[in-house]
């Protein structure tokens, strides 16, 4: 009589019915789900595993139940965007704040930042090889390659700065990624909620594009830069839904050439230019925003 086993697992939800006569590792389990995943199109985003074990690697008689999450390309692509910005958000935060009270890396710290960036690269190959993935998505490929070289080069201020500089642009960038896929299945009812709302908070920028201006030019890059990617953030929700109702087009372009000009400062070291820019272009089309109805 063969043994059974009170292992649950549940797909997205709903019992999976399987026969298990051996005791096999959890890898196993999850590498035999993966494959018949993959004869459907699926991918694994994530799974939960129950268990009294405090083994790091529990076999199936020990397990109570694995709660597996499967989805198509797309949601595996917003699977693996979350968690890079999530990445991104946290390092990019304890980098800066090593650069601005200029505390020196250890050897492990160095070691577990390459570590993440290696990690970047391979899994922004998920992020450029599908469909229907854009075409500028490669163009981030060079500059996630140069995100792992700069990261051997982190002792000195400017070393440091072209590493956060290099992820503030893939951060941009998956937030952008993220934002396409998430805002094109909205209602024209939610598009219009939300664009709204967008432009009743247009009113709260001015003073943070002032505090970004005055950081620019005193020296705090890091901090600037920081602050700038939370703006930016929320100008580009702004932006995408603008766009999909059909609101304040030529605006929209127009930021996203002020943004191109301003990083292009940035990179270059040009702060006073950078200062301007924000100052001046960004806060005259903010205001061409609030026009907009």
């Amino acid at each position: 009589m063969p043994i059974i086993y009170k292992m649950e697992i549940l797909i997205n939800d709903q019992p999976l019915d399987f026969e298990l006569k051996d005791i096999i590792s959890l890898s196993e389990i999850i590498d035999h789900v993966s494959e018949w995943a993959g004869k459907n199109n699926y991918y694994i985003l994530d799974y939960k595993v129950q268990t009294e074990s405090k083994s790091l690697k529990p076999m199936s008689d020990e397990i109570d139940k694995i709660e597996i999450e499967v989805g198509d390309i797309k949601d595996l692509t917003l699977a693996t965007v979350n968690e890079l910005l999530e990445y991104l958000n946290r390092v990019g935060s304890f980098l800066a704040e090593r650069l601005y009270k200029n505390i020196p890396f250890s050897l492990d710290e160095k070691e577990q930042l390459q570590e993440g960036v290696d990690c970047i690269e391979k899994a922004f190959i998920v992020l450029i090889s599908p469909e229907p993935i854009e075409e500028k998505s490669k163009n981030m490929k060079a500059v996630v390659s140069d995100l792992a070289n700069l990261a051997k080069d982190i002792d000195s201020d400017e070393g440091l700065m072209k590493v956060l500089q290099n992820m503030t642009l893939i951060r941009y960038h998956l937030l952008d990624l993220s934002r396409q896929y998430r805002f094109k299945a909205l209602s024209p009812e939610e598009l219009e909620k939300g664009k709204q709302k967008f432009l009743s908070q247009l009113e709260s920028v001015d003073g943070l594009l002032e505090k970004i201006t005055s950081e620019f030019t005193i020296g705090k890059e890091a901090h600037a830069i920081l602050a700038l990617n939370d703006l930016m953030e929320g100008l580009f929700e702004g932006i995408n839904v603008l766009y999909l109702t059909g609101t304040a087009i030529e605006t929209s372009e127009k930021i996203t050439v002020i943004f191109q000009d301003l990083m292009k400062a940035i990179e270059e070291k040009d702060m006073v230019t950078a200062a301007d820019i924000i100052d001046f272009d960004l806060r005259d089309a903010i205001k061409e925003y609030q026009t907009s109805s």
